[in-house]
């Protein structure tokens, strides 16, 4: 079983187009619809027996059966339902995400050595003036049994 990751997505889209121009929705109820279509495709191709890009596959096959789409949108109950679903996981996602935005944040300042207020890019135990790469009384350029340079 091969995983179809990328081209399941393009297909998914492809879906999602389809529906909104062959039968005039909006990006939303399209989106609902493909959800419910691709509930559909899970039960025929479950994760066990088959890969996302099969399940996508599917999922064009069913836009060919177009009076079970229009029961579909016109089933406003279970499109109702799948809205608040679709609605609930976008938040608990957004609400997720912004989480660990600040997580990543403190983990940088940490690993940085920099507290907040403080110039980023600082590094502890560095003095002004003293130049990196270069070692007390050896100056760059100098060769091995030459004198030094004032």
């Amino acid at each position: 079983m091969e995983g179809g990751g990328k081209l399941a997505t393009i297909i998914h889209n492809r879906v999602k187009e389809r529906l909104e121009k062959e039968f005039g929705l909006s990006q939303e109820d399209a989106k609902i619809i493909k959800s419910l279509l691709y509930d559909k495709a899970k039960k025929e191709v479950p994760p066990e027996k088959g890969s996302n890009k099969e399940r996508a596959d599917k999922l064009e096959e069913f836009l060919s059966d177009t009076s079970a789409i229009e029961e579909m949108v016109n089933d406003k109950k279970t499109m109702d339902k799948r809205r608040k679903l679709i609605e609930e996981s976008r938040k608990a996602r957004e609400s997720s995400q912004s989480a660990q935005k600040t997580g990543l944040s403190r983990k940088r300042r940490a690993k940085k050595g920099t507290k907040k207020g403080t110039k980023k890019g600082t590094k502890k135990g560095t003095k002004k003036g003293k130049k990196k790469g270069t070692k007390k009384g050896k100056k760059k350029g100098t060769k091995k049994g030459t004198k030094k340079r004032k």
